[in-house]
């Protein structure tokens, strides 16, 4: 199972803009499904599920890890979902895991963490 934890920045490198994070939560996700060589349809459903499910509550969060894999070993794909606030530094105990397990376009979203 491989791990794709993203790069956390400082909030004041740049102004926040939920638009502007929205776009890199997309092209964050893609970098990643790519690299996992997931097929592209697949991959689009995954994307319009977390949007559906207000994962990254219209930018206000960004995404800082993913993994889509057999990740509790029953031969069905899960998927982890790791989030940040984005407009806040980063501290210990902060964001929230967001995991999809089995089928993971049919399961029920499970909160494990959330701040």
């Amino acid at each position: 199972m491989m791990w794709w934890l993203l790069e956390i920045r400082a909030a004041q490198e740049e102004e926040f803009s939920p638009e502007k994070q929205e776009m890199k939560n997309r092209e964050n996700f893609f970098e990643v499904v790519d690299a996992q060589g997931i097929d592209h349809n697949l991959s689009e459903n995954l994307f319009q599920r977390l949007s559906e499910d207000e994962i990254f509550q219209n930018g206000a969060m960004k995404m800082t890890g993913l993994v889509i894999d057999d990740i509790d070993g029953n031969g069905q794909m899960d998927m982890l979902v790791m989030v940040l606030d984005a407009k806040e530094p980063a501290f210990y105990g902060s964001g929230g895991l967001w995991f999809y397990m089995n089928k993971v376009l049919q399961s029920s979203l499970y909160s494990v963490a959330s701040a």
